[in-house]
């Protein structure tokens, strides 16, 4: 069965170069809005989430970033070890 979704998902990781892309250039506000519209599309998603707990702490808000820190550490909790020592 063929993904059906625009962009396929050869794409996906397109949003979090992006974001990745905007943190590197202090756009912490646009790397923000790119990693929760990644997160929309992959719930859960662990790259995404360091990235939006990047942002929110650049942006100051590290009360907001401690809460996506503990799904953080629920999401990457199941995934294979040599990923988890990526974060």
């Amino acid at each position: 069965k063929l993904d059906a979704r625009e962009p396929p998902m050869l794409a996906a990781g397109s949003k979090l170069a992006l974001g990745r892309i905007q943190a590197r250039a202090s756009r912490w506000a646009e790397a923000e809005a790119t990693f929760r519209q990644d997160l929309t599309d992959q719930p859960g998603s662990g790259w995404a989430l360091r990235g939006l707990i990047q942002a929110l702490d650049a942006q100051g808000r590290s009360s907001e970033a401690a809460q996506y820190r503990a799904t953080l550490t629920r999401a990457w909790a199941s995934a294979s070890p040599s990923l988890r020592g990526a974060l």
